[in-house]
């Protein structure tokens, strides 16, 4: 299992490079696989030579997808995965997730993360069991909106 923080600094030692990160955690990774691995990653150059506090967030949260991908995890724990990502890091995430064969536990505000990303959806229902919801996110989503009550609204109009 792996986690990804939306915190990540509480997953880096902000002292390192990238480079350095990679092969502490990888004794047998060579320099040019780690900066290789890095550079699909987004982090690529200097950037990679650079300690990890010096690095903006998207980059951290790039290195620490980066760490996961090496672990080949069976389930991810993603708490808020989006945070600090460009628009483009964030298509690659909603992708990377489709394809991903094992279980994804997500948290996250990111609706079109859960619409891109996600194959099933799971829900607490009335008797506050898991179940799987029997259609895609758009579909949840109606269902969800459907039993809002407006009558509060329509007495302020």
């Amino acid at each position: 299992m792996a986690k990804f923080n939306q915190h990540t600094h509480e997953q880096l030692d902000l002292e390192k490079t990238p480079v350095e990160l990679l092969m502490s955690l990888h004794p047998t990774m060579k320099l040019d696989d780690a900066r290789r691995h890095l550079g699909r990653f987004g982090i690529t150059g200097k950037i990679q030579l650079n300690k990890i506090e010096t690095l903006s967030g998207g980059q951290r949260s790039r290195m620490v997808f980066s760490i996961l991908t090496l672990e080949e995890p069976h389930i991810l724990m993603m708490d808020e995965p989006t945070n600090n990502l460009d628009i483009e890091s964030i298509e690659a995430l909603c992708v990377a997730l489709k394809n991903f064969k094992g279980g994804v536990v997500l948290v996250t505000h990111d609706q079109n993360l859960i619409a891109q990303g996600c194959n099933r959806i799971w829900c607490i229902d009335g008797d506050k069991k898991v179940v799987e919801f029997p259609g895609d996110f758009y579909e949840y989503q109606k269902r969800l909106i459907s039993k809002l009550d407006f009558s509060e609204l329509e007495d302020l109009l």
